[in-house]
């Protein structure tokens, strides 16, 4: 399951731009969401890009981005990050 999230992703990110349009995605968000996309980083990479390469990293970061607010906690848990740390408790 998480190869065809992974593969839809990898589709549906636009590699035009670059890692800074994609970085500055991540930035533009509210500072809540910034945190619990910092927090949970390392649990989500490490579920849909095991090999670490960068590219992926930044990818699944813009997709986040474009998670709509109402559903960006559920898609961090959805994608391996413990609720705990989702709500800032770690």
């Amino acid at each position: 399951m998480r190869g065809v999230l992974l593969a839809a992703l990898l589709a549906a990110t636009p590699l035009a731009g670059g890692c800074a349009a994609r970085q500055a995605e991540v930035d533009a968000l509210p500072r809540g969401a910034r945190g619990r996309w910092r927090r949970c980083r390392p649990h989500v990479t490490a579920s849909l890009c095991p090999d670490g390469e960068p590219s992926c990293i930044e990818r699944v970061g813009a997709w986040y981005a474009g998670e709509p607010l109402e559903t960006r906690a559920d898609w961090l848990a959805a994608h391996g990050c413990p609720d705990a740390v989702i709500r800032g408790k770690r």
